[in-house]
Parts: C-alpha cells; sequence; structure tokens
C-alpha cells in the first residue's frame, strides 16, 4: 500500500513510458514494486475511500469505526464481513497513521 501511496501508480502506461525513454532506474522501481492480491484490493479501495472520512482538523486522526460500518452496510456486508473489514481497516489505519505520525517527527523543525 506505502508504495503506491509514495509512488504513485504501478501501471502499463508508466510502464510503457519508461521503455520508451530507456529509465531503467524507475523500470527497476516498477520490477520491486510490491503486487496487490486480487483477494486484497476490495481493502485496499475500502481504505481509500475511507481515508476521506477522517477529521483533518486537530492533526493525525483515525477513521471513525461508524464510517466503516456505514461502508459496510453500504456494500451490503453480512457480520462476518462487516467485522472483518472494520479489523483489516483499522490495522491499515493504524500502520499509516503512525507512519504519517513519524514522517511528522523527522520533518519537524529542529528547535533547541
Amino acid at each position: 500500500m506505502f508504495h503506491v501511496v509514495d509512488n504513485g501508480s504501478t501501471d502499463d502506461e508508466v510502464r510503457r513510458q519508461a521503455k520508451r525513454f530507456g529509465d531503467t532506474a524507475t523500470l527497476a522501481e516498477l520490477d520491486k514494486a510490491p503486487k496487490l492480491l486480487r483477494e486484497a484490493s476490495f481493502y485496499y479501495l475500502a481504505f481509500f475511500e475511507l481515508d476521506t472520512e477522517r477529521n483533518h482538523g486537530q492533526g493525525v486522526a483515525k477513521i471513525p469505526r461508524s464510517k466503516i460500518v456505514e461502508f459496510a452496510e453500504d456494500c451490503d456486508l453480512n457480520e462476518d464481513e462487516k467485522f472483518e473489514l472494520i479489523y483489516i481497516i483499522r490495522q491499515m489505519d493504524d500502520a499509516h497513521t503512525e507512519r504519517l505520525i513519524n514522517r511528522a517527527a523527522a520533518n519537524a523543525p529542529n528547535v533547541s
């Protein structure tokens, strides 16, 4: 997930352009990019949809659980699927917010 967040899409057009211009560095990066399992694509897309539901007004905030439940209901997920979605989105969100916090700390000005 983070590779796509940091580097953008790894679609065929990017690869085609890199080959066209002989950009071996980009081709090497594309070859190292993780492949998203087909089964995981629903959760990947759900995460990015739910990411828009954050409250950005007070620093790094978690995706509200109520929005995950609402999303599950909109997708007509059964109870087991809903709880799985909540768990997976929470895991993804925890990793993402931790990464944002660490990045902000690393980029904070050194005030001494």
